[in-house]
């Protein structure tokens, strides 16, 4: 629970800092926080050999600033909770996480509140 609290917390500290400052600015501040983030997860999961449970939402906040690729695969296959039970739930999140950053690309700047806007483009 201590795992939750903390990553949420920061998490929400992380969307907050995105809405005052678009993707690609502020970088430190937001590394620092996604960092945070995955590294409790990662240590909580080392500790106690489970994953936390209700940490999805702070594990993608934290993914979109990841900028490695497989890196960000990496966090999102061993640290979702709901994603160990369902595939289709790990592949909605991937996909969205691909088409934020598929919109960081080419849009810019790119603020939290803009992520509504961000939708596939037909095939």
């Amino acid at each position: 629970m201590t795992c939750q609290a903390t990553v949420m917390q920061t998490a929400a500290l992380l969307v907050i800092h995105r809405l005052r400052h678009p993707f690609g600015t502020e970088q430190d501040a937001a590394r620092a926080m996604s960092s945070s983030i995955l590294k409790q997860l990662d240590l909580t999961r080392l500790i106690t050999g489970q994953t936390p449970r209700s940490i999805d939402l702070a594990l993608a906040v934290a993914c979109l600033e990841v900028e490695d690729d497989a890196e960000r695969w990496h966090h999102l296959r061993s640290a979702s909770s709901i994603g160990i039970y369902s595939g289709l739930f790990r592949k909605r999140m991937a996909d969205w996480i691909t088409m934020v950053w598929q919109a960081r690309q080419t849009h810019c700047p790119l603020y939290w509140y803009d992520l509504g806007a961000v939708h596939r483009t037909p095939s």
